[in-house]
């Protein structure tokens, strides 16, 4: 606060400038009517001097500074001092504690929003509560009539213990007097005092911390109300107030927004894991004299449909045919493709003798369905046919990469020829590679998710997963596919960026033709 002493000094108005000086607040002094009208401005309180000789600027300073307290003499100074001083107190704290609510909220908005986690969003809303708000936070998901604990948190360790014994579920009467019902009928906020609702527990669950004041705060997204934020003081002399009240409502509504968000993406996740496991085979067949195995791993957290597939069948020519494949685009038209593809290849795969008769046979069935938008596919295609003490592999690719062989002494060799994509011209050119396959030797199916992978030197590239496949020899094709896969996910350190897909045959005993 701004105070100006207008007059010639005297005890009383040092003494009172020392108390103004003590509180930090700014003084400042006159000493001729001039000197007074020239430092009013901006001033909260004026204090003139009984012995200040000009009357006429008692009137000029109230006319001019209407904003001012103007007082004549030190024994009115004190009063109006005392009144602004509290004033001015009662300002600055509720400026201060403006300032700690906006530092809270700023602080707390980007871990809301660091996750599209359900389970870290939950955490972080309950943590960010405690202690700034409540000894108590609880997170609960309201669905019709039960209302399930989702995320808590306490400031003691005791008391988080017993908040963990809690009931995780529990049972409202949405049309009733319980404050959760209430809030989320009403969606407005409210303050519970004394003893409060069964969602802190009864009596004796939590003892001696049981809440003595609650808020019980919609958590409101998208015009509905999908849950509380309830939030507790277990000290008996802590009561919470409307401006608390506030201050958590305006925490709840960026938590709702941060909780609708994460379940959204947790929803769209189990959707897309769903479709994309229907689209893999369940278990691969059985065919004697060789072991299959497979991997796959979606990109980043599988929340996005990718386009890498794989299926094995055997025929009814007791052929089995290997194929793996990558479709253009991501999500529901990925999906889409994907099915259409497989599906083609397994029903080819039954009645063509030859792998690039049945990658013809995928191509004209995309011709037939594009649209105004090309619908592309790369497929790599094994067939395994019985020979004299082996197999033989006929191999044929569409644009993929081409399989390795992985002979039992652990040489590394491609297998197969580049050929034309699918779905791109009437008549591609899959050109068709024979190669004999022995006991311990496998044929190694994969996507360019496994080449193309980023990883702190750049991209994996031929050469070393070439190097990965060449310490995998003498093992089965599942450990063989599992080895494989791990190596590459760690490679990015756990951040797949693209699916991966890898289909194993390995030969492991001689058989007759």
């Amino acid at each position: 606060m701004r105070v100006l002493i207008a007059g010639a000094p005297t005890v009383a108005r040092s003494t009172l400038r020392i108390a103004l000086a003590d509180a930090g607040d700014e003084v400042v002094t006159a000493r001729t009517p001039g000197g007074a009208l020239a430092s009013a401005r901006g001033t909260r309180l004026i204090v003139i001097a009984d012995d200040f000789d000009d009357g006429a600027i008692d009137a000029e300073l109230r006319r001019d500074h209407p904003g001012a307290v103007v007082v004549r003499g030190f024994s009115e100074a004190v009063v109006a001092l005392a009144a602004a001083l509290r004033h001015e107190g009662d300002g600055r704290e509720a400026v201060e504690e403006a300032g700690r609510r906006s530092t809270f909220l700023a602080e707390a908005s980007p871990l809301l929003d660091a996750s599209l986690d359900l389970r870290a969003t939950l955490d972080s809303i309950a943590e960010v509560s405690v202690p700034h708000l409540a000894d108590i936070c609880l997170v609960d998901v309201v669905d019709g009539p039960e209302v399930r604990r989702v995320a808590s948190a306490a400031g003691d360790v005791q008391l988080e213990r017993l908040l963990r014994g809690l009931p995780r579920r529990y049972q409202v009467d949405v049309a009733g007097d319980d404050p959760v019902a209430r809030v989320v009928r009403n969606r407005r906020a409210e303050i519970v005092h004394g003893e409060v609702s069964r969602v802190f527990g009864g009596r004796t669950e939590l003892g001696d911390h049981r809440p003595r004041s609650a808020m019980i705060v919609p958590l409101v997204a998208r015009g509905r109300a999908i849950g509380v934020l309830a939030l507790a003081s277990v000290n008996a002399d802590r009561a919470f107030t409307d401006a608390q009240l506030e201050h958590a409502g305006e925490l709840a509504h960026r938590a709702a927004l941060a909780l609708d968000n994460a379940l959204l993406y947790q929803h769209q996740s189990t959707l897309a894991r769903v479709l994309q496991e229907s689209l893999l085979p369940d278990r691969l067949p059985e065919f004697g004299g060789v072991d299959l195995g497979a991997a796959f791993r979606p990109a980043g957290d599988g929340a996005v449909i990718g386009g890498d597939f794989y299926d094995a069948i055997v025929g009814a020519d007791d052929a089995l045919t290997l194929m793996i494949g990558d479709v253009t685009g991501k999500g529901a038209g990925a999906a889409a493709l994907t099915s259409l593809s497989r599906h083609t290849l397994r029903t080819a795969a039954m009645y063509e003798h030859g792998p690039s008769e049945i990658l013809s046979a995928l191509n004209r069935a995309l011709l037939a369905s594009r649209g105004r938008r090309g619908k592309y596919c790369t497929v790599a295609l094994c067939r395994l046919e019985r020979s004299d003490g082996g197999f033989t592999a006929r191999v044929s690719c569409a644009g993929h990469p081409s399989p390795l062989l992985l002979r039992r002494d652990g040489e590394v060799r491609e297998v197969g020829a580049p050929g034309t994509i699918l779905g791109f011209v009437d008549d591609p050119d899959n050109p068709e590679v024979t190669t004999a396959l022995e006991p311990g030797d496998a044929v190694v199916l994969y996507t360019d998710g496994i080449t193309e992978a980023r990883t702190r030197t750049g991209l994996l590239g031929d050469r070393r997963f070439a190097e990965m496949l060449h310490g995998c020899a003498g093992m089965s094709a599942s450990a063989i596919a599992a080895r494989l896969e791990r190596a590459v996910v760690e490679s990015q350190q756990g951040d797949t960026r693209d699916d991966v897909a890898i289909t194993v045959a390995r030969v492991t005993e001689p058989v007759s033709g």
